[in-house]
């Protein structure tokens, strides 16, 4: 269960997301595991890894099929999901055994469901990274 200010971000990020997160439920979880256990740099490299692999799957979908960049970014890709995996894997190592074994799971089998979750989870820390940033550029023209 997620605090209430674990769940207000929620609210707001489904909010500003325009009701398109996928997972709010496991994206309150982790975000509480962050708050619980100290880890706001490690929610930031989630946020951000999770930004720069979404970014990277729009531009691979915008591809032509067997255009020349394809293979590339193909790889580029491949070493941004092991990376992702590796960060989640490390944010989750002391997580409470439930939460551990849903994340496990979840996200860290290697098929296609997996691989589908990881996908959604980069998507809904991508809103976070997004809200964030927005955050900080409302203040930044607050203060000019």
């Amino acid at each position: 269960m997620a605090s209430n200010a674990i769940e207000t971000v929620i609210e707001i990020l489904d909010s500003f997301s325009g009701h398109r997160l996928r997972d709010p439920v496991m994206l309150a979880r982790l975000l509480e595991l962050g708050s619980v256990a100290g880890k706001p740099a490690e929610v930031e490299g989630l946020a951000f890894q999770g930004k720069y692999l979404t970014r990277l799957l729009g531009t691979i979908r915008a591809q032509t099929p067997g255009g020349e960049h394809l293979p590339k970014l193909e790889a580029e890709y491949s070493s941004a999901i092991q990376d992702f995996v590796a960060l989640l894997e490390r944010y989750a190592a002391d997580a409470h055994a439930s939460l551990h074994a849903d994340i496990a799971s979840h996200y860290l089998r290697t098929n296609e469901d997996s691989l589908r979750r990881l996908v959604d989870l980069a998507a809904d820390l991508a809103w976070l990274k997004d809200w964030e940033l927005a955050v900080a550029d409302a203040e930044s023209a607050a203060n000019e």
